[in-house]
């Protein structure tokens, strides 16, 4: 799945097929952290803090793209 956005420097990620919960790949300088999109809490991977908490208040301002990002992933997966 392409990149749906690029946030402070992170690249939004969303893989077809992936399992629930609903969530997205955070990528920056080859690391990688998980976040679930309904409620911005890092599930897994790591990041900078700085990183983290842009990543947090995106996902807070854009949940509606990304959940259509999730369920346009789900047709492809």
């Amino acid at each position: 799945m392409p990149t749906l956005a690029i946030v402070d420097g992170v690249s939004i990620v969303i893989y077809p097929g992936d399992h629930t919960p609903p969530h997205f790949h955070a990528w920056k300088d080859g690391r990688m952290a998980k976040f679930e999109i309904e409620t911005g809490r890092q599930m897994f991977g790591s990041l900078d803090r700085r990183s983290i908490r842009k990543v947090q208040q995106w996902t807070l301002r854009n949940r509606e793209l990304l959940m259509q990002g999730w369920e346009a992933a789900k047709t492809i997966g």
